[in-house]
């Protein structure tokens, strides 16, 4: 029972947690009412704390409710009670109407949520009569545009949770993606293995059987036979190899798509522009251009402070082309001279390619020139 009692202390939350302090800024709101009910004297200030206690309650019950008909049900109190603050304590306390206008939003049904508004809209529309009855034109058309920015909230708020959702939607279908490709590529390892090490392995049994068969019959044969079992381990392991290193091998399609998470968990925005899937380039020139490309991206997250980057690859003149182009606060000496960028050189030096890093007006910019070889290019 104490046990029981102490979870439930712990699961406490005035709202949810993953409001962040959002919930609480809106409090701050409710210090109005509070000092024009603290005017009031008797049975009416009794009266406007307890509505406020329920105006409070209703605030928090809508963060934990589903959009159904107890939500609408707190909705409603609050109206009720914007209303009866209005009229019976001061009429600026209509802007607390923010607060069911801000939950309308939350509706996620199109008929539901066209209901409330409709409902809401009343709820205004009332208010700009009590306002015209009450109060000259001038004070009244004081209050009018505030009146069309609550009418307007609804919408706004419901725009925001609907981004937030197909964002929410559009990370899921990406982990679904990924967790796809990683299946599809473990089915790919395995089929490769089979097909290229399986038959291998059977026929090198099949020898070694042979052999122990034939040890004492015909001494020249076991030599022959011997000698193909080496003969056939030794292409085994150069296709386990060779197989080894395509695994390890990046396209640059591949290598753009790695560049563009890693710059969106350092909250960089990057931009691919151009010629993005070269497939005809050989696995040797994809997976040097790709490791260049990571480290420049690399180098980008770790010094520039660039909040943006550029990526551009053309095909012109028998040459690719790719700029790497960021924001940040570009090239010093000590960088310039450091492994990161030797290391690109000397990789593009292998397929005669050339490496240009430069300050620009806003930033640096890293250029790769690679020749394009026709027959690799063609696939020939």
């Amino acid at each position: 029972m104490v046990q029981s009692m102490d979870q439930n202390k712990r699961s406490f939350e005035l709202f949810p947690k993953e409001f962040g302090f959002f919930p609480y800024v809106f409090l701050s709101y409710l210090l109005f009412p509070i000092i024009s009910i603290s005017f009031t004297a008797g049975i009416k200030k009794m009266i406007g704390y307890f509505l406020l206690v329920i105006f409070f309650i209703s605030y928090r019950r809508l963060f934990f409710l589903p959009s159904g008909k107890q939500f609408t049900f707190w909705v409603a109190i609050q109206m009720i009670i914007v209303y009866i603050f209005t009229f019976s304590y001061h009429h600026f306390l209509f802007l607390l109407g923010f607060y069911p206008g801000n939950f309308i939003g939350w509706y996620k049904g199109d008929r539901q949520f066209k209901r409330a508004v409709v409902a809401y809209f009343a709820f205004n529309f009332l208010l700009v009569i009590y306002f015209s009855l009450q109060y000259p034109m001038e004070k009244t058309l004081y209050y009018v545009p505030n009146i069309i920015a609550m009418m307007l909230s609804p919408f706004a708020v419901r725009s925001f949770f609907k981004r937030i959702e197909l964002e929410k939607q559009l990370a899921k279908a990406n982990q679904r993606i990924e967790e796809l490709v990683k299946r599809e590529e473990r089915v790919r390892i395995a089929r490769d293995l089979h097909d290229t090490l399986g038959h291998t392995l059977s026929l090198i049994t099949l020898k070694s059987q042979l052999l122990q068969k034939m040890i004492n019959k015909n001494l020249d044969r076991v030599k022959q036979e011997a000698s193909d079992i080496e003969n056939i381990s030794r292409t085994a392991l150069r296709e386990a190899r060779k197989m080894i290193s395509d695994m390890r091998s990046m396209k640059i399609s591949e290598a753009l798509l790695s560049i563009e998470q890693m710059f969106q968990h350092a909250g960089v925005k990057c931009i691919v522009e151009g010629e993005t899937y070269i497939n005809n380039l050989s696995m040797f020139t994809q997976n040097l251009i790709s490791m260049c490309l990571k480290e420049a991206a690399i180098n980008i997250v770790k010094h520039s402070n660039a909040s943006i980057c550029r990526i551009v690859i053309q095909k012109k003149d028998g040459f690719f082309s790719i700029n790497i182009r960021d924001d940040g606060i570009g090239f010093n000496e000590s960088v310039q001279e450091g492994n990161g960028l030797k290391g690109i050189r000397e990789r593009l030096s292998l397929i005669n390619g050339t490496a240009r890093f430069e300050n620009v007006n806003g930033g640096a910019l890293v250029q790769l020139k690679i020749p394009i070889i026709m027959k690799e290019y063609r696939g020939e």
